[in-house]
């Protein structure tokens, strides 16, 4: 009788295990933390000032020597401005309350060189990743 009890507990646990992997497949909340921005183009990027969109994002701080400065514009963006020291891309982490949600939105909407001269946004791109 210990034997069937050991056997039919094990197969319990078993489920209970099983049960507990499916629910934990990486496809729920990730809770709150980091995502990375990157800002690159044909040429070493100074500055930039962009709209960061999209729920649950708590706050800003500067990648790689950047600084970051942010003022919330209603409802649900977001204007940053990023300098950097030097270097070609311009990096910056926004918190988020849940890293599994969609990612916000990055608009570049103006960019200086390295020189601080102005150049083209268009040629510019925001790269958001986890």
């Amino acid at each position: 009788m210990n034997a069937r009890l050991t056997g039919r507990a094990a197969g319990a646990w078993g489920l209970v295990l099983a049960l507990f992997g499916s629910a934990c497949d990486g496809q729920g909340p990730e809770g709150p933390g980091f995502v990375d921005v990157t800002i690159g183009g044909p040429t070493a990027v100074g500055a930039a000032v962009v709209n960061v969109s999209g729920g649950g994002v708590t706050a800003f701080e500067g990648a790689g020597g950047s600084r970051v400065f942010a003022a919330p514009l209603p409802p649900e963006v977001h204007r940053v401005v990023v300098v950097g020291e030097s270097g070609a891309h311009l990096r910056f982490r926004v918190r988020v309350e849940d890293r599994g949600a969609t990612l916000p939105t990055v608009v570049l909407l103006s960019v200086v060189d390295d020189g601080n001269l102005p150049v083209w946004a268009g040629d510019y791109e925001a790269t958001v990743a986890r």
